[in-house]
């Protein structure tokens, strides 16, 4: 028996003009076709996921819709009750503030001169608002001044002055420093 350990000479085919190696031709099918199911097996599982997330949404819309009226009164359920807290914290302020206001309020009244009047007293944060009206200048300032000397924290300070049906009308700002009028 005879073994040639020489080396061969390639097996080759002409493509277009040049010489190609059957080997490297047979590798580069290969990795073309390997390519080509990797590709299409993505693609698959990618049409697949699609479709199990379309059917979940559709399944998840028409148990929205099932609920629709539920989540209506559970919203509308909500809101009442955001109103009855709301309700119930306001009235524990008044309910734990009235004496406080009635005395602060009562120091307001009686800082308000003869011949001066209150339209509106509106409570702010940090004081009050007070409209009013007064027959004369002179009778603005003393209410002024009787507004800022109403309690010891207090500073009252003219936001307007103007005629209004030929009525001479205020309105004065009173601050707290502490947030109420004691």
């Amino acid at each position: 028996m005879r073994v040639n350990l020489l080396p061969r000479d390639p097996e080759t085919i002409r493509f277009v003009g040049n010489r190609v190696d059957l080997g490297d031709l047979r590798r580069l099918v290969g990795l073309a076709l390997l390519g080509i199911v990797s590709l299409l097996a993505s693609s698959g599982i990618q049409v697949w996921r699609e479709h199990r997330l379309t059917d979940t949404a559709v399944q998840s819309e028409k148990l929205l819709e099932r609920h629709a009226p539920q989540r209506l009164r559970v919203s509308a359920l909500a809101r009442e009750v955001a109103l009855l807290q709301r309700i119930d914290q306001e009235s524990a302020l008044a309910r734990h503030s009235g004496n406080d206001a009635a005395v602060a309020l009562a120091r307001l009244g009686n800082a308000i001169p003869s011949g001066a009047w209150l339209n509106a007293l509106d409570r702010r944060p940090d004081g009050y608002f007070v409209t009013g009206g007064a027959r004369d200048l002179t009778t603005v300032a003393r209410t002024l001044d009787g507004l800022a000397s109403a309690t010891s924290s207090s500073r009252a300070h003219l936001a307007g002055i103007g005629l209004a049906d030929g009525r001479l009308t205020f309105s004065i700002r009173v601050s707290t420093q502490n947030g109420s009028a004691r």
